[in-house]
C-alpha cells in the first residue's frame, strides 16, 4: 500500500513523462489534444486511471488511437529506457498493460517507483515533478 502522498508523487511523474513523450512525438497541440480525449473518454484524469486500472487506461488509448496505442506505449518504455539507462521489456509492460491482474498492477506501480527513484537521482529536487516522497526513496523494497 502507498500512501497518498506517494501515489499523488508518482502520478504526477507518470504525467511528466508521458506528456514528454506524446510532446516530443505528436508536437505540443497534437499531445494536447490526446490528453483531451483521453480524460474524456475515461471520465476522469487518465493518470489517475493508469495509476489505478492499467488496463482501462490502455483501453482508453486504443480508442484515441486504434493500433497507434501500441506504438506510443513502446515509445513511452524507450523513452524511459533511454533516459534512465533501464531495460525493461516494451512488450513485457504492453502485456502488464492489458492483463490488467493485481499482480501486473503491482509489478507496474514497482517500475514506475523505480523510475521516480532514479529521476530523483538524475534531476533532484529541482525537477519538474519535485522531491521523491520518503516513502519512494527510502524504500527498501526490492523492485525489479
Amino acid at each position: 500500500m502507498v500512501s497518498i502522498v506517494e501515489r499523488d508523487f508518482l502520478i504526477e511523474f507518470l504525467r511528466s513523462i508521458f506528456k514528454k513523450t506524446l510532446h516530443s512525438t505528436l508536437g505540443g497541440s497534437a499531445s494536447e489534444a490526446v490528453l483531451f480525449f483521453l480524460k474524456k473518454g475515461l471520465s476522469r484524469d487518465p493518470f489517475d486511471v493508469f495509476w489505478e486500472d492499467p488496463r482501462a487506461f490502455y483501453r482508453g488509448m486504443e480508442r484515441v488511437f486504434g493500433v497507434g496505442a501500441e506504438v506510443l506505449i513502446k515509445l513511452l518504455v524507450s523513452r524511459i529506457n533511454s533516459e534512465f539507462g533501464l531495460n525493461i521489456s516494451p512488450g513485457h509492460f504492453l502485456d502488464l498493460m492489458r492483463n490488467g491482474d493485481q499482480s501486473s498492477i503491482e509489478e507496474i506501480r514497482s517500475l514506475i517507483k523505480k523510475v521516480a527513484k532514479l529521476y530523483e537521482s538524475e534531476y533532484g529536487v529541482n525537477g519538474r515533478v519535485g522531491k521523491v516522497p520518503a516513502e519512494v526513496s527510502g524504500s527498501d523494497e526490492a523492485i525489479s
